[in-house]
């Protein structure tokens, strides 16, 4: 096989790969997209986003690299993960159909349109007004879709704190629509025991040690001949556990909070016991990240090393408990958060009927959060409905200037948009974009009404937003994405140590 042919086998095959992936991701799209569901091992997930998605595709590398687009997509702004790889797959088609042309040049025609659309985006945005109709279009697509109270949260957790400062707490049980803001670290209690509930001071210590026995070397071996030695060695891990105990309970600890160890036990069952009789509540199993947050928040140090215990810090929290019913031979059970009172952060609490739908609620409260705080930064909006792809496409067409050609065929990567939107909610597709590309010569933020099921205008009418910086991201991301598949020639083999 001669190189040409090689490489003419790789590029059919990247293109194959992209439009395998926009078919199957051009049915997510839109407010009337539907759910994909993926299973991986016993676990379950179904969701429509498209950075969690692109995730399970692991075995083409350019599903890879799309994967990688849509999270920095998600990570900047949160919204449009589906839009930027059926953007960025669309475009790569376009481009490639034409082998005559260098890359080379394919790249600098697209270094133009990539002008020419953040220029129509900033050239048709205006200054918001309404944020929470930015929210809740940012929600028409997810399992949220129409929660009111979730966007009203969302907006109101940003407006008195930092994007990182607020953390969201995942509760199996209740409905969508229980979503609760607490001022605070809300913490659930995974081991260990509360004592009390409602609000109380309290002294708090926060250890990242573990308070279990030893453990022994690998080649250790224990032998127990008798039922005096099992005494004896009970006695003796009874006697080990109780001298961090009473250093514990000198600092005149309370309540105590353990870091999750990975080696071994963070707290043992005996510990427990002991520290119930001590009368000292115990938060056991959180994570490294929560204890730094904890420390940093309540302005209290992680104690690493009984030695270093000194004094314990005085706190105020509250202690909730929701019983939840259960499928299995108990008819209830409860379970138990504390809420660590601070000014500093804040909490929101999200409920559903299983583990698969909070994990999805999840997903549309990051992608909300992230919006509001594009809207902060960057307060412009831009109408929806494919207004933007549309607008940018008709532009595309227009255009008359340098490398007419290749510009002039990246519009059909934007229309392309246009025709999945319609699609999915069931229009005539020729019909609709054509009509709303003449539309949109008398009005730019004309687009299709999802409600109405017709061309309306988004912004004046429909509000149906989004943030300018969404729209931005996706066709710079999307077209930096292809410039760089474009230059793609072999695919090299590696080998696996």
């Amino acid at each position: 096989m001669t190189v040409t042919e090689r490489t003419k086998e790789i590029k059919i095959g990247m293109l194959e790969s992209t439009i395998a992936l926009s078919d199957r991701m051009s049915t997510s799209f839109g407010p009337k997209g539907l759910d994909k569901m993926i299973k991986k091992g016993k676990e379950c997930t179904i969701t429509n986003d498209g950075a969690t998605i692109l995730k399970f595709f692991k075995e083409n590398p350019l599903h890879n690299i799309l994967g990688s687009m849509s999270d920095a997509q998600d990570v900047n702004c949160g919204d449009g993960t589906t839009s930027v790889v059926l953007l960025a797959c669309s475009l790569y088609k376009t481009m490639s159909e034409d082998d005559n042309i260098h890359s080379a040049k394919k790249a600098q025609a697209l270094e133009i349109v990539k002008k020419i659309g953040v220029d129509h985006i900033r050239s048709v945005r205006s200054k918001v007004n309404d944020i929470l109709s930015v929210a809740l279009t940012t929600l028409n697509s997810k399992i949220a879709a129409k929660n009111v109270k979730l966007a009203k949260i969302a907006i109101d957790a940003l407006n008195s704190f930092n994007f990182e400062d607020v953390k969201i707490l995942k509760k199996v049980g209740g409905n969508l629509d229980d979503v609760i803001m607490h001022k605070g670290i809300v913490l659930q209690q995974n081991r260990g025991f509360i004592g009390f509930e409602g609000i109380k001071t309290v002294k708090l210590l926060i250890v990242q040690f573990c308070i279990s026995a030893p453990k022994t070397n690998m080649d250790a071996k224990v032998e127990i001949k008798s039922i005096k030695q099992m005494k004896q060695l009970v006695l003796e891990e009874q006697e080990y556990l109780m001298k961090k105990i009473r250093k514990i309970k000198e600092s005149g600890c309370n309540l105590l909070v353990v870091q999750k160890s990975l080696v071994r036990e963070s707290i043992s069952k005996l510990a427990l016991h002991l520290f119930k009789k001590e009368g000292i509540d115990v938060i056991d199993g959180l994570e490294r990240r929560e204890i730094e947050y904890l420390s940093n928040k309540m302005n209290i140090r992680a104690v690493s090393d009984p030695l270093l215990i000194k004094q314990a810090t005085d706190i105020e929290v509250e202690v909730f408990k929701y019983e939840e019913n259960s499928l299995m031979d108990d008819p209830s059970i409860n379970s138990t958060f504390v809420n660590f009172k601070t000014d500093d952060c804040c909490t929101v609490e999200i409920s559903g009927v299983d583990q698969i739908v909070v994990d999805e609620c999840e997903r549309s409260l990051h992608d909300v959060l992230c919006v509001v705080r594009c809207l902060k930064n960057e307060p412009f909006i831009c109408p929806g409905g494919c207004a933007i792809e549309t607008g940018i496409g008709v532009k595309l067409e227009e255009y008359s200037g340098e490398q007419r050609l290749l510009v002039n065929k990246a519009a059909d990567g934007f229309l392309a948009l246009t025709h999945h939107l319609a699609k999915s909610a069931g229009f005539n597709t020729i019909e609709i974009v054509n009509s709303l590309k003449m539309k949109l010569k008398e009005n730019w933020n004309y687009g299709i009404s999802m409600r109405r099921n017709r061309i309306s205008d988004m912004v004046n009418m429909e509000h149906v937003v989004q943030p300018s910086a969404v729209c931005e991201s996706e066709i710079v991301l999307a077209i930096e994405t292809v410039q760089m598949l474009l230059k793609i020639d072999d695919m090299l083999p590696t080998i696996e140590k």
